[in-house]
């Protein structure tokens, strides 16, 4: 089962290293919140979920995609641009 999987170990475990470090760190600034690392934790484990289902498509597959997914990725910019309302400052005071 597992030599079906198209996963390269050495970046999986340095990403664990990064992960297991972003949450000390997050912790610490967050005045050791643990409901705030519990979030950050699951938002982790879905991404590495992602990584794996993502690993294991065929790269025939992401060539056939590619146009798709640039021009969906310009669309979004465009909303960005013209309806996004947000401030895009720093505050000086």
């Amino acid at each position: 089962m597992f030599e079906r999987f198209h996963i390269d170990l050495p970046l999986v475990l340095g990403i664990l290293a990064l992960m297991g470090f972003g949450l000390v760190v997050m912790y610490s600034a967050s005045g050791q919140s643990m409901a705030m690392m519990d979030r950050q934790a699951m938002r982790m484990v879905l991404a590495l979920v992602v990584m794996v289902v993502l690993a294991q498509l065929s790269p025939r597959t992401y060539e056939t995609l590619a146009p798709l997914m640039f021009f969906a990725g310009v669309m979004l910019l465009f909303g960005v641009l013209f309806f996004g309302e947000a401030p895009r400052e720093l505050s000086a005071g």
